[in-house]
């Protein structure tokens, strides 16, 4: 996207009549993401290219979709992906919503930004660009914390499906 072309809000997005929780709308730019031929559905394929992960295999993968696809359609929804999604969310529930606020209060800002930088003066203009560089600063921070801890759990996982390692016997040499 051009950095110069207005950006909308995740309601602002959604023309679809569904009505989501707070902090559902994530779902809807995933589906938006994942759907490659814009039907506004995923198939299958479009699933597991998406959400392959590299630790489910390819029949835990197709498991899962139909476990999601519960009108049988042979295609995920949003509906069946907030529907499946939202009995799992835990804290994450919390997360979400926060980040949906975030992003609209953030998206706000920089319309007002675009809208009035030019009339600033130039301490007003270094004070935005000031504070435009730290809320990357700290949005980048929660994000190196978020690969972290991405990292940490798929190699768990790994770890896990492989199964208790053998310690193997030392050999010690002789002086």
């Amino acid at each position: 996207m051009d950095c110069s072309e207005e950006v909308q809000s995740p309601s602002e997005e959604a023309s679809s009549p569904i009505e989501l929780k707070k902090g559902m709308s994530i779902f809807l730019d995933i589906l938006r993401r994942a759907d490659k031929n814009d039907d506004g559905k995923l198939s299958f394929d479009e699933f597991k290219a998406y959400f392959s992960d590299g630790v489910l295999s390819g029949d835990e993968l197709k498991e899962l979709f139909h476990t999601i696809d519960t009108h049988n359609t042979d295609n995920v929804d949003t509906d069946e992906l907030c529907e499946y999604f939202s009995k799992h969310l835990g804290e994450y529930e919390n997360v979400l919503a926060a980040l949906e606020d975030l992003n609209i209060t953030i998206l706000k800002a920089m319309d007002k930004t675009k809208k009035e930088y030019q009339e600033s003066t130039h301490l007003e203009q270094f004070v935005t660009r000031f504070l435009l560089k730290e809320t990357t600063n700290q949005l980048q921070s929660l994000q190196s914390s978020l690969e972290c801890a991405i990292e940490t759990t798929a190699e768990q996982t790994r770890q896990e499906r492989q199964g208790p390692v053998k310690p193997q016997p030392r050999q010690f040499r002789s002086l």
